[in-house]
């Protein structure tokens, strides 16, 4: 049998919505249950009474979520034949194709997926509020999405005997590094704070060589855990800025997993980079705390009035593209000298590529202070009076957890914050 053919009956029989089936398809599996038969290594797939080989199984599972197929035409909620996964295939089933229909688009890489969060806040629930969807369905998306997460222990491997323990040769191999630069650049060397990073770099080279084949790399062991955590465990503790920042830098030597250095002005170092990380998560946490209640406050009170229209003849300039058209869903531009709703994710798409005049914040002229009208605020801001201050609540919240998340990443942070929630 086809993989084709077997995903149209996984519809039609429903078989995703069972834990069993799962569990079936996704693990590595010995023995016999309701969806799989095993043979001498080789899978069967069991279709009520029917026993069936599945041509296209290329893993020691009989599915596999990376692995990429045709999907034609109309299998789905896909209006044209789509390069995708079998991950994107179950993900579109349970989260838009059984609750929705053929409402939502078919999602995948191919065509530069949207996070389903950004599909929830500017799709779904806007439509669930005009009429267009009805609770039932959103009630649907609910349980899968709890479904899906459930199963998520079979996709996901957390970690491995390679990822927590030490790379074989790494001591030597930081000794000998050390050496290197001791003998090219002279004992003092690593005064220099870019030859500590360099140090540094060759080390977290050398862990990542390790971990290229393990199957949790880039995955559950991300590139981050790799340059703070593997690194310090295991091959080099390398510089920490003490209490008063010097321009002279101060290697610690040893990992984690050596313990602590013999060296005293080593063990200073290490002992003040505790110390100094205490005292800093202490200071930006009342800092961003800070933030987040000025950000919150200054959009208390802000009301964007139902059906009023300010009349204003101008709007901001903005480009529509295929990462951000879904936030202007429900917010007017203005076209040919009249103001146009852009009403839903049709509207949109169609003018990706295109540079739009948006109706405004920043321009509004409603009488009333700390008003705006619905044609400058948008239809889901003037729908919902407690919007504008959630929507101040979500950038306080982003802003506190970008200034804490400096500390961590050289002194920089980036938070992405939607259109709807900041676009004047």
């Amino acid at each position: 049998m086809k993989l084709l053919e077997y995903l149209k009956i996984v519809i039609e029989k429903k078989y995703i919505h069972n834990i069993e089936w799962f569990y079936s398809m996704f693990s590595k599996i010995s023995d016999e249950t309701k969806y799989v038969k095993v043979e001498n290594n080789i899978f069967f797939i069991k279709i009520g009474d029917t026993v069936e080989t599945l041509e296209d199984v290329e893993y020691d599972t009989v599915l596999n979520p990376e692995h990429k197929f045709i999907l034609p035409k109309g299998i789905l909620n896909n209006k044209t034949d789509v390069k995708t996964t079998i991950g994107e295939f179950i993900t579109n089933y349970l989260l838009l194709y059984n609750p929705f229909g053929n409402f939502i688009d078919y999602q995948s890489d191919e065509n530069d997926f949207l996070d389903f969060e950004d599909i929830y806040k500017k799709i779904i629930i806007p439509n669930v509020s005009t009429g267009n969807l009805d609770v039932s369905q959103l009630k649907k998306f609910g349980i899968n999405a709890t479904f899906l997460r459930a199963t998520a222990n079979l996709f996901v491997i957390s970690s491995s005997e390679t990822a927590v323990t030490p790379p074989k040769g790494i001591i030597d191999f930081k000794k000998n590094r050390i050496k290197f630069y001791k003998d090219k650049y002279g004992k003092d060397v690593f005064k220099d704070k870019t030859k500590i990073a360099d140090l540094e770099a060759d080390i977290i080279d050398y862990i990542k060589n390790n971990l290229k084949d393990d199957p949790t790399y880039k995955i559950s062991t991300t590139n981050k855990i790799i340059s703070n955590s593997l690194k310090k465990r295991f091959g080099v503790f390398g510089h920490e800025d003490g209490i008063t920042e010097s321009d002279e830098g101060i290697l610690i030597e040893n990992s984690l997993l050596e313990g602590f250095p013999k060296d005293k002005k080593q063990l200073a170092a290490a002992f003040n980079s505790a110390r100094t990380a205490s005292y800093y998560r202490g200071n930006e946490t009342r800092i961003s705390g800070v933030i987040s209640d000025t950000l919150t406050r200054a959009f208390t009170g802000l009301v964007v009035e139902k059906d009023t229209d300010c009349k204003v003849p101008y709007g901001l300039k903005l480009e529509v593209t295929k990462k951000n058209y879904v936030y202007f869903i429900n917010r007017f531009r203005i076209l040919n000298g009249k103001t146009v709703l852009i009403k839903d994710i049709n509207d949109a798409k169609s003018l990706i590529g295109k540079t739009i005049e948006l109706r405004s914040f920043l321009f509004c002229r409603h009488k009333t202070h700390n008003y705006f009208c619905e044609k400058c605020g948008g239809l889901e801001l003037s729908r919902n009076r407690n919007r504008i201050y959630l929507a101040g609540l979500g950038i306080g919240k982003g802003a506190m957890t970008a200034n804490l998340k400096k500390m961590h990443v050289a002194g920089l942070s980036t938070i992405e914050i939607g259109l709807d929630d900041l676009i004047p």
